[in-house]
């Protein structure tokens, strides 16, 4: 019975120890084998840039360019191009196959479309058709006129009619509705007491909101001296200066395994203001420190803004080492210490 069972059992754990392995080698191949990068940088009259990275043995590549202000990348995966422009010739646009004109139809030739005569047709005369009658006048009639002409002969004809008169209480009705003017600018205007007291009031209310907001100015700036108060206090602590030496000395350590380690050419550079350029200067001196310098050439102009350049970089990555610092700062006690007082300030 067991003999069964662990047959039964043992194809599945077989398969998920294969799975496991395959899952580990990825792991370790993404930690442990680097990422290559290499390129060249010129910029004289026009920048141009070549850059290339690949990984494991140009399995996985991406080339970046930038010529004459046009970028082109491309994507490769075992050789064949997956994404990207680099490498693409623009397709040639055959001009269409015209006709020739002599084959064209005359009409097509000047331009105009094919005018149809069209039939003249006469409206047809039905001979059942009637004319047109017109009212007969007779000789004792008196002309008919419009209704406007009636209106007015009948406005000519009573000229003491007057206008409709309105009833004694209609009359009455509206008079008093209407009241008259004085009463209007007597009852709508306010008194000069009550003017005094909305100025008075105006005014209390703006000394009012100008002295909530001398208070509300003066809330800020305290709450922004004790925060800042705060901020320099945890940069004085033990603990955050122990940490910021321990960040330092991984940066460093990334710095020395990621940058270039053999760069080629020459670099010469001017900026308008001479202190600017003497402290780029000094940056660029410090970060050669740490390439192995054996043909990198760094000038700098102090009386004209310049930056000329024909420099080829070389260089590789590995995530093990990023894995390495990160690990590192988070076992730290000091760190996670000043870590936490951070969170907890910015909340």
């Amino acid at each position: 019975m067991l003999h069964i069972f662990w047959t039964i059992v043992k194809i599945p754990l077989f398969l998920l120890a294969v799975l496991l392995l395959i899952l580990l080698l990825l792991l370790l191949l993404v930690l442990f084998v680097p990422v290559r990068y290499e390129g060249r940088i010129v910029k004289k009259d026009s920048f141009s840039a070549d850059v290339r990275v690949h990984w494991l043995l140009r399995a996985l590549s991406v080339r970046l360019q930038l010529q004459e202000g046009e970028p082109r990348f491309a994507v490769r995966i075992l050789g064949r191009l997956i994404a990207g422009n680099a490498g693409k010739q623009a397709e040639s646009l055959e001009p269409e196959h015209l006709e020739p004109e002599s084959e064209r139809p005359e009409q097509e030739q000047l331009g105009s479309e094919p005018e149809h005569p069209e039939p003249e047709h006469s409206e047809p005369e039905y001979a059942g058709s009637e004319p047109e009658h017109s009212e007969p006048e007779y000789a004792g009639s008196e002309p008919r006129h419009s209704m406007p002409e009636q209106m007015e002969c009948r406005r000519s004809e009573d000229p003491d009619q007057k206008e409709p008169k309105l009833p004694e209480n209609e009359k009455t009705e509206t008079l008093e509705a209407k009241p008259s003017e004085p009463e209007k600018a007597r009852g709508r205007g306010p008194g000069f007491s009550a003017k005094i007291r909305g100025s008075f009031e105006k005014l209390r209310n703006a000394i009012a909101g100008f002295m909530e907001k001398i208070r509300h100015i003066r809330d800020s700036v305290q709450t922004l001296k004790n925060r800042l108060a705060s901020w320099r206090d945890l940069w004085y602590d033990e603990h955050t200066q122990s940490c910021v030496g321990k960040l330092k000395r991984e940066i460093r350590f990334l710095l020395r395994h990621y940058l270039p380690k053999k760069p080629q050419g020459r670099v010469l550079f001017g900026l308008q203001d001479p202190a600017a350029t003497g402290q780029i200067l000094g940056v660029l001196y410090v970060l050669q420190a740490f390439t192995d310098n054996n043909g990198l050439e760094i000038r700098a102009d102090f009386e004209r803004q310049v930056l000329e350049t024909d420099l080829n970089i070389k260089g590789k990555i590995r995530i093990c080492h990023v894995v390495r610092s990160g690990l590192s700062l988070l076992l730290s006690k000091d760190c996670r210490i000043t870590f936490g007082r951070v969170r907890s300030m910015r909340a």
